[in-house]
């Protein structure tokens, strides 16, 4: 019953993130998957290759979502100096302020939602959160 309990729970908190995620790229005027995109690049650049997988997306869509976000100037591309066939995908200024302001307003919309939880709580949902994403990243290399 428990297993039940958590993966109901883990699907409405995934459903109520998106939720918000949404609103928040609505009055930013990007897409959901344009917000997932940026918020996947590296600070020195991602590769084509590297943004697909993390974001579960076969390569053609990828490359049609970086061309949406270059055409909007929130990205750059350009060759990577290890292997110069592979494009390293960076954020533009724009794009980092963009994505600034994201997580800011996630921020603000998250931090009234968990204002009056208890800290013992908080620390414990931390700790079982970490170790859920690196049970769900061993997972997913291993498919």
């Amino acid at each position: 019953i428990i297993q039940t309990m958590l993966t109901e729970n883990i699907h409405l908190l995934v459903s109520h993130t998106n939720i918000l995620i949404r609103k928040i790229c609505t009055s930013n005027n990007i897409s959901l998957s344009q917000y997932f995109t940026i918020n996947n690049i590296d600070s020195d650049g991602t590769s084509m290759s590297e943004l697909s997988f993390r974001l579960g997306l076969d390569n053609s869509t990828m490359t049609r979502n970086i061309n949406i976000l270059l055409k909007r100037s929130l990205v750059t591309k350009n060759p990577s100096t290890l292997d110069k066939r592979e494009q390293l995908i960076s954020l533009s200024k724009q794009g980092n302020a963009l994505v600034s302001k994201l997580d800011d307003e996630f921020n603000t919309h998250f931090n009234h939602i968990v204002s009056d939880i208890d800290i013992s709580i908080k620390e414990k949902f931390i700790d079982f959160i970490q170790q859920l994403n690196w049970k769900m990243s061993c997972h997913i290399n291993e498919l």
